[in-house]
């Protein structure tokens, strides 16, 4: 018999996706639609540690080709397990065509994480109606919703 509280064990489960942080490998989320993807690009710390984690990601089309048009309407990192989550401490482009840089990601628990990212492109067909779990009034809503999964380890 399981215990009570199983289904908020904060422990990483054994399908969370590698962690890679590079332009070729690095971890990839795709939208819900189906239509963009997002690569980790640069990660510091290397590996996602407690607290403060900062990414450099690359939006695309599934190709792989930039989107010049690409904005994030809203970014959370959010925890599945407690139904919680925060914002990163700011979110901003990072120079190049579809690129951007999250800073100050708190992932101040160990256990499995959501980095959820609603975009929009007006290359991408639609209304905007993909939210985020932090925006629970679904005021800043994208065209697309992409999730990246990723667990801080126990020590």
């Amino acid at each position: 018999m399981e215990p009570a509280d199983a289904g908020l064990s904060a422990r990483c489960p054994t399908d969370t996706p590698e962690f890679s942080a590079t332009p070729a490998t690095g971890l990839l989320a795709r939208a819900k639609k189906d239509s963009i993807q997002a690569r980790i690009i640069k990660a510091e710390p290397a590996m996602p540690e407690r607290f403060e984690n900062d990414w450099t990601i690359r939006l695309t089309d599934l190709a792989g080709a930039p989107l010049n048009d690409i904005e994030i309407a809203d970014a959370c990192v959010y925890m599945p397990v407690h139904g919680h989550g925060s914002a990163p401490s700011g979110v901003t482009g990072a120079g190049e065509p579809g690129t951007f840089d999250l800073k100050g990601l708190n992932l101040f628990m160990r256990g499995p994480w959501e980095v959820q990212l609603a975009v929009s492109s007006a290359s991408v067909a639609g209304p905007a109606a993909e939210a985020t779990n932090c925006d629970r009034n679904k005021s800043r809503p994208g065209h697309d919703l992409l999730v990246f999964q990723v667990c801080v380890p126990d020590d």
